[in-house]
């Protein structure tokens, strides 16, 4: 068999490979988010299992992880889901406001600089603007029960991935020695370095969006407490959860914050904007640049792109993986590289 029929059943055998896998992945496509929920999971509670596993048997160590994370979770939706929806259930009740308050401001502005603002247009404007705020509102207030029950059809997909994250965690070891022995000899050491790298990145990652989230997020519901708006709280639990995508969600919270401020005064709105843009200065500038930027080498406009990527592609989870994938993918360019830097290398 001469050399160009055994590169050409090569490359047909590759794409042949590729192709099943492609049809593989589009069968099981309904269970990938679970095992996705899963192996997300067990990646966040693994450093508490590893550390409990030096003390007590890692069966133990793992059940109470994730017993520690159902119970966090349990008492977030217990305490802050009746506190997002009375918020939002008050927020239809005062949206008619916005009209008034923006009709306010337009006047002074009138009054103040002497110019001729055709407030009639204007008014109809932010009146459409807010009349469909509302109604969308409302449907959501109003629908929020028939939401919840649509999905219940969910929660064995969520003991699924609960499940699966339990068994991650306990047979990780096992799993990265399955991993590491199958491996060639020669090429054990350059896996272990891979591994290392990617497990560093995607552990920096993680770990800062999950302070900055916190941090933020307390932060920025007590300034808007000072600043006066009424939804300060609401404001500080949906920035700790937005957080989590990096400066799309910011950008998310602004605009309801500032909505929110207009139902008190102008003056409330313009603190609210100072002090978020007082926030978001400093974490954009020091604390993301220094532990995203610094650590990762990974800018904004790439994080953004891979954001609006995933989320186009696969939604909210394409949105929470987006980046970690990202990382993954240049940790496996870098290391093809440098297995191809020696062979290029003149003698």
């Amino acid at each position: 068999m001469n050399r160009e029929l055994r590169t050409t059943l090569y490359i047909v055998l590759i794409l042949l490979v590729i192709a099943g896998i492609i049809f593989f992945v589009y069968k099981i496509r309904g269970v990938i988010p679970t095992i996705i929920y899963g192996a997300i999971i067990a990646y966040i509670l693994l450093p508490i299992t590893n550390f409990l596993s030096k003390k007590i048997p890692r069966f133990l160590a793992s059940a109470i992880s994730m017993l520690a994370f159902i119970a966090i979770l349990s008492l977030v939706v217990y305490f802050f889901v009746p506190v997002v929806v009375r918020g939002i259930n008050e927020l239809v009740q005062q949206i008619p406001d916005i009209y008034t308050t923006i009709n306010d401001i337009f006047q002074r502005i009138k009054e103040l600089f002497d110019i001729d603002i055709n407030i009639g247009n204007i008014e109809d404007f932010f009146k459409s603007i807010t009349n469909s705020l509302q109604k969308r509102l409302e449907e959501f207030a109003g629908g929020a029960v028939e939401f919840t029950l649509s999905k219940l059809y969910l929660i064995p997909s969520a003991i699924l991935s609960l499940l699966l994250a339990f068994f991650f965690m306990k047979d990780s070891p096992h799993l990265y020695r399955i991993v590491v022995r199958n491996t060639g000899i020669s090429r054990r050491e350059v896996v272990k370095t891979f591994l290392n790298k990617v497990n560093i990145s995607l552990r920096t990652y993680f770990s800062t969006l999950l302070l900055t989230s916190i941090f933020t997020g307390c932060l920025l519901g007590t300034a808007s407490y000072f600043a006066g708006t009424e939804y300060f709280l609401l404001i500080g639990i949906l920035d700790a959860i937005l957080e989590m995508v990096p400066y799309v969600g910011p950008t998310i919270v602004f605009i309801i914050g500032l909505i929110t401020s207009l139902f008190n005064s102008l003056r409330t709105a313009i603190i609210f904007t100072i002090l978020f843009l007082i926030i978001q200065f400093v974490q954009d500038n020091l604390v993301l640049p220094h532990f995203v930027g610094e650590r990762l080498k990974i800018t904004p406009a790439i994080i953004i792109i891979m954001i609006a990527v995933g989320g186009a592609a696969f939604g909210a989870l394409g949105v929470l993986i987006a980046t970690p994938l990202f990382l993954i993918a240049r940790a496996l360019i870098d290391l093809v590289r440098s297995e191809k830097k020696p062979q290029e290398e003149p003698l």
